[in-house]
Formats: C-alpha cells, structure tokens, sequence
C-alpha cells in the first residue's frame, strides 16, 4: 500500500485521493425504479393485442375474396322461375359488398394499431415518461372518441365495456403512485 500523503489544498478542504490496489471504492447504493403491476399487466395486454391485430391482419390478407355468387342450392331453388321482382342477387351483393368494407376496415384499423401497440407496450414496461403519455392520450382518446361515435345510437355492451376499460386505464395512470414511478430517473 502507499504512503504518500497528499498535500492538502489551499482552501483547506480535503482532497480525495486514488485507491490503491486492493482497496474497494464504496458506491451510494443505486435506485432500483420498481414497475406497479398494473402497469406491468397493461404493457402485456398492449402485446397481447398486437399478437392479436397480426393475426387479424394475416387473416384478412391471406383470405379468400368474398364473391357475390348466389350458392348452388339457392341456384337450383330458383331454376327459370325467377320473377323480375326478385332482388335476392341485389340484396346478396350489398351484403358481400359491406363484408368486403368490414375486412378492409379491420385490416386498416390493424394496421394502424400494430405500432401504436408496440410503442406504448415498450414505453409501459420500461417505465418512459413518454409512454405514459402516449397512453393516457391512446386511452383517453380512444374512450371519448367511442361515445361521440355512438352518440346518436344506444351503447352496446361491448362499446360500454371498451369506454369503460379506457376510462379506467386513463384514471389508473394518473394515480399518483404510478406518475411517480414514470417520474424516477433510471437507475
């Protein structure tokens, strides 16, 4: 070991000296930042949905097209006896036609929630402030946006579920405890 001593500076505080060989330097223990669980649960499920939202996409895009054809029995049914008031072709037509809207609608709408999906979930998980507030705009947002939509029609109990889940993710994360867990610097 050395024993040189260091002189001690002008201003007579004290100086630090080096370690020496052997000598262990005493660190201030480092501040673990601790996930709520329901944080934790809420990143999952963001995961969990865009699993689901790629499965969705892939159904929708390696699907057969819908077509407006009449089946053989209701063909057969009919034979040359069809009356020109019959508007079952016109009335199966604006059926196909609306199935068609619903699957391009929902692969749109996966489309667009896959990476909002994974953003919030990372951000969730790994405690960024900023994913906080991704999500409290993504649940609020989508909660609000959910009545106005319905707000000429009475609610359905899955759109009453869907406004509720969001409200109660919005007011979940503005707990205190939990804007404080967003709010500690990593360790």
């Amino acid at each position: 070991m050395s024993s040189y001593n260091y002189p001690t500076p002008p201003d007579g505080g004290s100086r630090a000296r080096p370690l020496d060989w052997g000598e262990e330097r005493r660190l201030p223990p480092r501040r673990r930042r601790v996930r709520p669980t329901g944080v934790t649960v809420l990143a999952a499920l963001n995961f969990v949905g865009v699993g689901f939202s790629m499965l969705l996409l892939l159904y929708v895009t390696l699907s057969p097209p819908i077509t407006p054809e009449l089946p053989a029995a209701e063909q057969t049914a009919l034979g040359d006896q069809s009356s020109p008031l019959d508007f079952s072709g016109l009335a199966r037509g604006i059926q196909v036609r609306q199935e068609q809207d619903v699957r391009n609608l929902l692969a749109c709408l996966a489309v667009i929630e896959i990476p909002f999906g994974i953003v919030v979930g990372v951000g969730l998980w790994q405690l960024r402030a900023w994913g906080r507030k991704l999500a409290l705009w993504l649940y609020g947002g989508g909660a609000i946006l959910s009545l106005l939509v319905n707000y000429t029609r009475p609610l359905t109990g899955a759109t009453l579920i869907s406004i509720l889940i969001g409200a109660a993710v919005f007011v979940y994360l503005l707990q205190p405890d939990v804007r404080r867990a967003f709010s500690q610097t990593p360790a």
